[in-house]
């Protein structure tokens, strides 16, 4: 037995760094997935950062999930989305994304945010969010 207990061991202990790689790599990303939604602002930038790269399905987990319950309305809040990525591209695609302003007010929020396009213009937008289950999301005002 002990030669075989010997043997186990020997390869628990070549593995043993690749499970630990393994298991800190799991909670890094698990550490990132919720800080994109940790603050009004980094969720702003984040569905901007969907916005930019034409992700209307990834943009849409942003939304207030009160909004998207059904999945008829998820789809359509997608299209919509899809809808202002175009609008977007008619002005040289969205380039950056500045918050101006944060006030946050118990489980909403408000923003001030600057889009600045590809043909050099900018608008400026104020936008409500609101907090669920310990993350922010984009509201319909």
């Amino acid at each position: 037995m002990t030669v075989r207990s010997s043997a186990f061991n020997k390869m628990n202990m070549k593995k043993f760094p690749l499970i630990l790689v393994l298991l800190c790599s799991g909670l890094i990303l698990a550490a990132c997935g919720s800080k994109r939604q940790a603050t009004p602002s980094s969720t702003m930038l984040a569905f901007c950062a969907a916005i930019q790269k034409g992700d209307a399905k990834a943009a849409v987990e942003y939304l207030d999930p009160e909004m998207c319950k059904q999945p008829e309305a998820k789809q359509k809040m997608q299209g919509l989305l899809a809808m202002g990525i175009s609008q977007f591209e008619k002005n040289g695609g969205l380039k950056h994304t500045d918050i101006l302003e944060e006030k946050i007010e118990g489980d909403t929020a408000t923003l001030k945010v600057r889009y600045y396009y590809g043909n050099g213009s900018t608008e400026d937008e104020s936008t409500g969010m609101v907090k669920r289950d310990g993350k922010w999301y984009l509201g319909m005002d």
